[in-house]
């Protein structure tokens, strides 16, 4: 009998830096730079809004929120904070990110696992550079609300849907 694991549901993303192993192959000093900053947004920006990094994954990071509107508004703040911090380094360094909403099973160290977060490395990994994909989930609890107008008409391009197909199979 396996023992009883805390569950929880929680809006998570995943985010990686597009093209990091190319980078370190050509300029190792610039990549670790680029994965410093990266970390560092990242830990800002998820606790300007209220989440938690529950890990780093070399040049990937997964984070956790209480809702979906901080997990949105987050990976936006994130995505626009990276991309302004490489311009200014002379770099085009994009990152990629897959949210999702779902119930996670907690390990007593803190880590996630299930099903659901599967899903959303799955998304992360079929965005573009520069992209934000939301699982139908998140879609459905955002699109009749303020926030999806919002990351559609303040110059968020990048913001989607996913769709079954893209996480099927």
């Amino acid at each position: 009998m396996t023992p009883d694991r805390t569950r929880r549901l929680s809006a998570v993303w995943f985010a990686d830096i597009v093209g990091y192993t190319d980078l370190s192959s050509r300029d190792e000093a610039g990549a670790l730079a680029v994965v410093d900053c990266f970390q560092r947004l990242v830990r800002e920006t998820a606790e300007a809004n209220s989440g938690r990094v529950v890990k780093f994954l070399g040049d990937g990071a997964l984070v956790e929120f209480a809702s979906v509107d901080s997990a949105v508004r987050s990976a936006l703040s994130l995505r626009n904070a990276f991309a302004a911090a490489q311009r200014e380094d002379g770099r085009g360094t994009q990152l990629r990110m897959g949210l999702h909403l779902g119930e996670f099973v907690m390990a007593d160290d803190g880590d996630m696992y299930g099903g659901t977060l599967n899903i959303a490395a799955r998304i992360e990994a079929v965005a573009m550079p520069g992209e934000i994909l939301v699982s139908d989930t998140i879609f459905g609890q955002i699109r009749a609300r303020t926030l999806w107008a919002e990351a559609a008409t303040s110059g968020n391009q990048g913001l989607d849907r996913a769709g079954q197909s893209c996480v099927s199979g």
